[in-house]
Parts: structure tokens; sequence; C-alpha cells
């Protein structure tokens, strides 16, 4: 009986030791205060020191501001050695119950920080979803630190293979340092980097949402007998349920940078990602985070503004057997807009030259400009859909004889 009252206290201390460590980066949340300052921020006045709304159907980034400023998001970056993880899963280089052993530098890099208490010196050993799921979860440093040297045999190799992989998708405004956010020295990111990340994330392995979107979990000390670890998602769109729609990604805190968040919602299969840096505190992080959220799904919408094969207009063919031809759109062409603002969506017909025969069949020969108060949008090409062959010397003589003499 003692043995077992023994236990019991033993469990409800790691669970309030890692609650409080696990916790620490959202303390001063208040639901009440985020939904008041919610209710009184204008989308166009946030106080955010960068943000950005990217929507994930055309991967356009719809309202932006400072976006490519460099920010230190602490444990935000994590979210780069979690997509290094699974593209090394998917490739096969391991399996996801693969055994992770827990170095003393794993342990030591957490003490202080988000953790779920790996124990180097009783040998611990873990797998690969346990560590996914920790990091996901509550951005457990040792958990972290520890999948780094197993996915990249050491540290330093790990962290050259997420600024590898950051170039490779075009975040050309981030710079890791380690596995975890934890080392803030040097390391940056942006708000455009960041949405860039996430959407590629959701595309390539969506089952990173299954955990992100966890308020809560358990993470069980089976090599060593522990009790089990409280993990408490810091992310209070999710956890605060202040967003219930809202299914990750995750969040970050620097003292110099203050907090930051990457965010994604999904409502009637329409998803959009917003990433807010900088804001001054965990209420304003999650009130304006949300309106940017609603502000993507609400106030944007894309619209196929011209369908292949629309015709465009007639155009003068030289020296060809057809002296006119009919030019069309060689593609669908679609553009993400506020929905005012297709009223004021202009085109402007561009030519590359004159078009002279032989035409091959679908030879581009100009372009549509679609531009909103003189601000470009996008384009689309257009093509002579037909063959047109040169007309022999004779007809084109003719011709040139009946121009001279104004009957052409």
């Amino acid at each position: 009986m003692k043995k077992t009252k023994k236990v019991l206290i033993n469990i409800v201390i790691m669970m309030l030791v890692s609650f409080s460590l696990t916790s620490f980066a959202f303390a001063d949340y208040s639901k009440s205060e985020a939904t008041t300052i919610y209710k009184q921020t204008k989308v166009t006045e946030l106080k955010a020191k960068a943000y950005a709304l990217l929507d994930c159907a055309t991967g356009k980034t719809v309202f932006k501001n400072n976006e490519k400023e460099h920010i230190n998001v602490g444990y935000l970056s994590q979210l780069m050695t979690l997509f290094v993880t699974y593209e090394r899963y998917s490739e096969g280089k391991f399996k996801s119950d693969a055994i992770v052993t827990v170095s003393k530098e794993a342990q030591a890099a957490s003490n202080g920080k988000a953790r779920v208490f790996l124990d180097a010196g009783k040998k611990e050993v873990i797998s690969v979803d346990q560590a996914i799921k920790a990091v996901a979860i509550c951005n457990a440093v040792d958990a972290a630190y520890a999948l780094g040297e197993f996915v990249g045999g050491t540290v330093e190799d790990f962290v050259k293979m997420m600024n590898d992989k950051a170039k490779e998708i075009g975040m050309t405004d981030s710079l890791f340092t380690d596995p975890t956010g934890a080392d803030r020295e040097g390391q940056y990111t942006c708000a455009s980097d960041l949405v860039t990340l996430g959407k590629l994330f959701i595309e390539k392995y969506p089952e990173i949402l299954e955990y992100t979107k966890l308020t809560y979990g358990e993470f069980k000390h089976d090599s060593t007998g522990q009790p089990f670890t409280a993990m408490v998602s810091p992310n209070n769109l999710t956890r605060g349920k202040f967003y219930t729609e809202s299914d990750g990604l995750g969040v970050g805190f620097s003292e110099n940078s203050g907090y930051a968040m990457l965010a994604t919602v999904e409502v009637e299969e329409k998803r959009v990602i917003a990433c807010v840096l900088g804001e001054e505190d965990e209420n304003y992080r999650a009130a304006e985070i949300k309106k940017l959220l609603e502000y993507g799904l609400s106030n944007f919408e894309y619209r196929i503004v011209s369908q292949k094969g629309t015709f465009v207009r007639r155009v003068n063919v030289v020296d060809g057997k057809k002296k006119r031809a009919d030019v069309y759109t060689a593609e669908d062409f679609g553009v993400i807009l506020e929905k005012s603002q297709f009223k004021n969506l202009k085109h402007d017909i561009v030519m590359y030259g004159q078009v002279t025969a032989p035409v091959a069949a679908d030879t581009e020969v100009g372009e549509i400009v679609y531009t909103v108060d003189g601000e470009e949008v996008g384009k689309v090409k257009i093509v002579c859909t037909e063959k047109i062959e040169r007309a022999n010397w004779f007809t084109r003589l003719i011709r040139k004889i009946l121009k001279w003499l104004g009957l052409d």
C-alpha cells in the first residue's frame, strides 16, 4: 500500500514538473484578454512585427507585411527539424519505430527548457515516432536534439541538412544553427519562409497535423520505467480552444524578438496558413493570427478569369497562305484576390511582334497581362493554334503590288 502511494506521489510530481516546463511559454495567456484584443483588432492594423497569409490552393501569399524581415523564432524552428525527419523517413532511411538512443548532450541541452525528461544516465531509448510526437505537441528540446543526432548522425551534419533543405525549397531568408530552436544566437527566419515551409509540409506530409492539433499527450518512458511525462501543447489556438478549427502548426518565443506562431485552418475544403512574428505577448499572438486566418478564409476568392482556348483576337500573318489567323489563350488563368478587387481587374494584350509565316501549330505569339489598380497580378500566354504555311513567291508578289496600289 505504501509502495503504491509512493508511486502515485511520484507520478503527480512528475506531471506537475513536466507541466511547468512544457507550459512556461503560455503562462500569461488569457482567453478573455485574447478575445477582447481579437474583437478590437483590425486586420490592417496588426501589431506583429511581421506577418504573412498564404492561400494553400494557389500557393499565393495574399496579405503580408515585413514578410522578409529576419527574426529569431525560438522553438518554432523545430518545424524544419520535423520536416527533414519526415523526408528522410519517406525516403526509407529508417522506420517510425526505429530506436533513438538518448545522449547526454540531448539531455543537457534541454535543462530548464521544454522537455519530456529523457534520461541518458539510465540509457533511455525511444522511437522516432515518440520523438516526433514530443516535438510536435510540446516543443520538447531533448527529443528534437535526439532526432537531430539520429537522422543526421551528428547535430552538426543535421543542421547542414536543415539549411540545405531550406535553400532547396526557397527559404532564402532563414538560417538554422541547431535542431531545437533553443540556440538563439545567430539563427533566424521570416514570415514568408515559414508559410512556405508550412504549405509544403502539409502537402507532402499531412499526417503531421494529427500531432500538431493535439493539446495533450503522455510520453511513456518504457525503457527506464519512469512515470509518464505529461506533454501540454503551448499552441493557444488549439489548447485554449480559441480557434477550435485550427490544426497546427507551431509556436515560438525569443526574448529579443517576442512571440511567434505559424497556424493553419481548413474550412469547407479551403485551407490557409498564417504566420505572425514579433508579437508582444501570447494574447496578441493568438488574437492576431486568428484574425489573419479568418480574413484569408472569408475575404479572398480564387476565380478562373479565362479558360484555355478562349478566343482573343484575329492577327495578321505576314507572308502566310492565310493572311489572318485567330489566336487563343494557351491555358486556364486563375487569380486569387480580395473579392472586392475583381471589379478592378483589367487586362492588356501584348504581342511579341508581327506573326510571320511559316507558323507552327500552338506557336506563342503574345500574352495577356492582368492588373489590379496598376499592379500586375498575373499573365497568360496566347497562341496561334493552327499551322500556317508560307505563301509561294507569286502570291507574295501579287500582294505587294496590290498593297502598293492601295487595293489590299
